[in-house]
């Protein structure tokens, strides 16, 4: 079992590394992403509202434990779908 508040905390670090200054929780948006009926990622998207724009951010199991993603809302990346969808295709690419 993970302590949420240190995913949180981590979370929100992520989002402030990528947006280069403070972040302001916005909301939590549930995201699953499916091929042929296959689960591919089921998790939660954290949006923060930071000095660059929105910032999309959360985590995932690694192989190491939790890992963390954020991405700033830039052309391609407009919806927390489409950074998940992003950070899955540069995933499965880096293979």
């Amino acid at each position: 079992m993970y302590d949420t508040t240190a995913l949180d905390r981590n979370i929100r670090k992520a989002a402030e590394d990528v947006s280069a200054g403070e972040v302001t929780w916005e909301c939590v948006i549930p995201i699953a992403e499916t091929s042929a009926g296959d689960a591919l990622w089921d998790g939660a998207v954290t949006v923060y509202k930071g000095p660059q724009g929105q910032v999309y951010a959360w985590a995932y199991e690694g192989d190491d434990g939790p890992q963390f993603i954020a991405m700033l809302a830039k052309p391609p990346v407009l919806t927390p779908h489409d950074a998940v969808r992003t950070w899955m295709a540069s995933a499965k690419a880096s293979r």
